[in-house]
């Protein structure tokens, strides 16, 4: 079911098992990431089990992989369970390494890992 499309950025939920998946395509970049951020809240309002599927993202700065963490840190203190699913060696893989950001997310290499990831 797609959801918003912003200029550059196009997310579709999906449900998976007993998990809700938000992949997410394009770029990821100061004008879009308000629009992700506000889809995580909407999604994870129930507390929900959410993987955010970014395998499909063209590419992502560091202010909106910030603004990314900080939707996620909210969603957790709601106690929702959420993990991130990033192709091994891609930008965003690398940047997720070289800011020190892996270390606060529950990242996996695929989708189907990051909804393992969730139990």
């Amino acid at each position: 079911m797609a959801i918003r499309t912003a200029p550059s950025i196009q997310m579709t939920r999906t449900l998976v098992a007993d998990t809700v998946v938000l992949e997410v395509r394009g770029e990821l970049d100061l004008a879009t990431a308000p629009e992700l951020c506000r889809e995580i809240e909407t999604e994870t309002a129930g507390g929900e089990r959410l993987v955010i599927d970014l395998s499909g993202l063209t590419s992502c700065d560091t202010s909106s992989l910030r603004a990314l963490v900080g939707a996620i840190e909210e969603s957790e203190i709601r106690m929702c369970e959420i993990a991130v699913a990033a192709v091994p060696g891609s930008a965003l893989d690398r940047l997720l390494d070289v800011t020190g950001t892996r270390e606060f997310l529950r990242a996996a290499p695929t989708r189907s890992a990051a909804v393992s990831a969730l139990g």
